[in-house]
C-alpha cells in the first residue's frame, strides 16, 4: 500500500500543487481545507506524515500539531508563511519534526517527506511487512513495546516522540555497551553524523526528564527494605546488655507505633515538599504571565510538569502578538489612506478654487469657455464630495457595531429594481447585465444592509469591467441555501491582493485619484455584513474573469 500523506492548508491553490508533486511520487494524498475535517480523517485512515499550514480557518496549526501529538506519532511538517523565529521554536517544540516557510520550492518539500517518512518507516514496527519476533524489552521496570510503540516505567506511560522512542529502544537493545552520540545518531537518524551536533544529547536530556521516578516509588522501596532487615534480623540470636539489642527490642515493641510515626512523618514531608513544590509552580506561573504580554520574542519556560501550561501561554503569547501586529496594521493601512485622502483633497479643491476665480475675474469670458469651467468645477467638486464621504465611511466603520434588523423581502424584486437603477452607470460603460433570478425569491435578511452588500458588488462589476462587456448576476436556490454569482471581465486580480480583498482599508489600486479607489472598505463590510448573515463570500480571479460568490441560509 502506498504511503498516505495529509496536507492541511485552506489555500487551494497551494494544496492543489503539493497534491500534485505528491502523487506523481507515489504517495496516497488526502487534502483538506480545515483542521476538524483533518483531525476526522486522521481518526478513521491510515496518516504516515501530515504537512499542516498554521493559518486555517477553524483553528491554528499548532492547535491540530498539540492534538495530533496527543495519540500519534507520525511526522508533521509546518509548511506557513509564517517566518518568525518564536512561530518556528513554537511548532517544534509542540510536536513538528519540519519547518518550512512559503513561498517553498515544491521539489524541495518532497525531498523533506521523503527524509521524514525514511526515519518514520525505519523505526516504526507498523510499517514492516513482518514484525520481529523480539518486539518488546522488560528491563527493571521499563516495558517499551516496538509492536505498539508504547512505553511504560513502573507501570506509567511515558509519552515519547518517534525520535525518542527510537533513541530509549537502541540503547535498550544494546544495554551494557557503550555508545558513542555518533553512533546513536547514524543509528536513529540514519545520517553522517557531523561534529558540534547536540541533536542526540538534547534528546537524551528530555529523555531523563520524562524517565524521573515519582517519590511513591521511593516510599515502596524504604517499607520494603524496613521489613526486610526486620525480617532477617530477627533470624539472629540477640543477648540482653546488648546496645543493638536493646534498640532492636525497643523497635519490635513499638513496631507499629514507629510504622505509624515515620508514616506520617513520610507523609507530613511529602505534603510539604509537593506543597512547596506547588508555590513554586504558582510563582513560575505568575511570573510567565508577565511574559505573556512582553514584546520580546523569547518563549515561556516551565518546568516540565508544567509542560502542557507552558504550550497553552505561549500559544497565547503568540495570539496576543499576532493580534497586536495585526491591529498595527490595520492601523498603519488606514493612516496611510487619510493621509493619501488628505492629500487628494488639495488637487479638486485647487481645481475647484482655480476655475471659480477665473470665472469671477474674467467678465469677458465666452459662454463656451463659461459652461467648460463650470462643468470641470463641478466635477472636482463632486470627487471633493466623494472623498470627504470616505472619511465619514472610515468613522463609521470604526465606530459602529454592525447589527440585523430582519424580514422578509422578494429578493428577486430587489435585484431587478437594483440592476434597474445602475442603467445609467452600464451605459456610460457600454456595459450590459445579464441578470438570472429564480421568480418570487423570498427570503428573510437585513434589507438594507444586504441591498449595501449587493450595491458594493454591482459597482465594483461596473469600476472594474472592461468597456462593452457584460456582467453576469445568478442566483440559484438549493436545498435551502442561496447562491449568489457575480462576474464581469476585467483585469486578472493576483493572488496576492486576491487573498487580501476583504482586509479594511485595502484598494486593489493605488492611484489615489481614480474613479475606482474607495476607502478600501466596501468588500470589508460586505464581508461582515454577510457573515452576520450565516453565509460567506469568496473572490475568484482567472483568465481576466472576475467573480464573487455569496452564500447565504434562505431561512435565518
Amino acid at each position: 500500500m502506498n504511503q498516505s500523506i495529509l496536507i492541511v492548508d485552506d489555500e487551494v491553490e497551494i494544496a492543489d500543487l503539493l497534491e500534485l508533486y505528491l502523487k506523481n511520487e507515489g504517495y496516497q494524498v488526502y487534502k483538506f481545507y480545515t483542521g476538524k475535517e483533518a483531525l476526522e480523517c486522521i481518526r478513521t485512515t491510515q496518516v504516515d506524515l501530515a504537512v499542516l499550514d498554521i493559518m486555517l480557518p477553524d483553528m491554528d496549526g499548532f492547535s491540530i500539531c498539540q492534538k495530533i501529538r496527543e495519540h500519534y506519532f507520525f511526522p508533521i511538517i509546518m509548511l506557513t508563511a509564517k517566518v518568525e523565529d518564536i512561530d518556528k521554536i513554537m511548532g517544534l517544540t509542540l510536536g513538528a519534526d519540519d519547518y518550512i516557510t512559503k513561498p517553498f520550492n515544491p521539489l524541495e518539500v518532497v525531498a523533506r517527506v521523503k527524509t521524514q517518512l525514511r526515519r518514520y518507516m525505519r523505526y516504526n514496527p507498523l510499517s514492516e511487512t513482518i514484525l520481529q519476533v523480539n518486539d518488546e524489552i522488560d528491563l527493571r521496570g521499563l516495558i517499551i513495546n516496538r509492536n505498539t510503540h508504547k512505553c511504560t516505567l513502573f507501570g506509567k506511560s511515558l509519552p515519547l516522540t518517534p525520535i525518542e522512542f527510537s533513541i530509549l529502544w537502541y540503547l535498550c537493545e544494546h544495554r551494557g555497551k557503550v555508545v558513542s552520540s555518533e553512533e546513536l545518531f547514524e543509528a536513529v537518524w540514519g545520517e553522517k553524523y557531523l561534529d558540534n551536533n547536540n541533536t542526540v544529547m538534547a534528546h537524551i536530556g528530555r529523555l531523563r526528564e520524562k524517565m524521573k521516578e515519582s517519590s511513591t516509588i521511593y516510599i515502596f522501596i524504604m517499607l520494603f527494605l524496613f521489613f526486610a532487615a526486620r525480617y532477617v534480623l530477627s533470624r539472629f540470636t540477640w543477648y540482653r546488655g546488648d546496645p543493638l539489642y536493646e534498640i532492636f527490642h525497643w523497635i519490635s515493641n513499638y513496631a507499629d507505633l514507629l510504622l505509624i510515626f515515620l508514616g506520617g512523618l513520610g507523609f507530613v514531608i511529602i505534603f510539604l515538599y509537593q506543597w512547596l513544590r506547588t508555590l513554586g509552580y504558582l510563582e513560575d506561573i505568575i511570573d510567565a504571565t508577565q511574559n505573556v504580554y512582553d514584546s520580546k520574542e523569547e518563549l515561556i519556560v516551565l518546568p516540565t510538569d508544567l509542560k502542557v501550561v507552558e504550550n497553552r501561554m505561549n500559544q497565547i503569547k503568540i495570539s496576543v502578538r499576532e493580534n497586536e501586529h495585526a491591529a498595527r496594521e490595520a492601523e498603519q493601512r488606514k493612516n496611510d489612506l487619510i493621509v493619501y485622502l488628505a492629500h487628494d483633497l488639495k488637487t479638486p479643491l485647487t481645481s475647484v478654487i482655480g476655475y471659480l476665480t477665473l470665472l469671477r475675474d474674467e467678465n469677458q469670458i465666452s459662454e463656451e469657455l463659461r459652461e467648460k469651467y463650470l462643468s470641470i468645477a463641478l466635477n472636482k467638486a463632486e470627487r471633493l464630495e466623494d472623498l470627504i464621504n470616505e472619511f465619514f465611511e472610515i468613522t463609521r466603520f470604526n465606530l459602529s457595531n454592525l447589527t440585523l434588523e430582519l424580514s422578509r423581502v422578494n429578493f428577486s424584486r430587489m435585484l431587478e429594481q437594483m440592476t434597474y437603477e445602475f442603467q445609467p452607470m452600464f451605459a456610460e460603460k457600454g456595459l450590459r447585465c445579464e441578470l438570472t433570478v429564480p421568480a418570487e425569491l423570498d427570503i428573510r435578511c437585513d434589507v438594507d444592509k444586504i441591498q449595501r452588500v449587493l450595491d458594493n458588488l454591482i459597482r465594483n462589476a461596473i469600476n472594474y469591467s472592461f468597456p462593452n462587456q457584460p456582467i453576469e448576476i445568478t442566483v440559484i436556490r438549493e436545498n435551502g441555501v442561496i447562491t449568489l454569482h457575480f462576474v464581469n471581465h476585467g483585469n486578472t486580480i493576483p493572488p496576492d491582493k486576491l487573498n487580501r480583498i476583504f482586509e479594511q482599508f485595502y484598494r486593489l489600486d493605488t492611484a489615489r485619484t481614480s474613479k475606482t479607489g474607495g476607502a478600501g472598505l466596501g468588500l470589508a463590510i460586505a464581508k461582515e455584513i454577510v457573515e452576520l448573515h450565516e453565509g460567506t463570500i469568496t473572490a475568484f480571479s482567472e483568465n481576466e474573469t472576475v467573480r464573487f460568490t455569496i452564500i447565504l441560509p434562505e431561512r435565518l
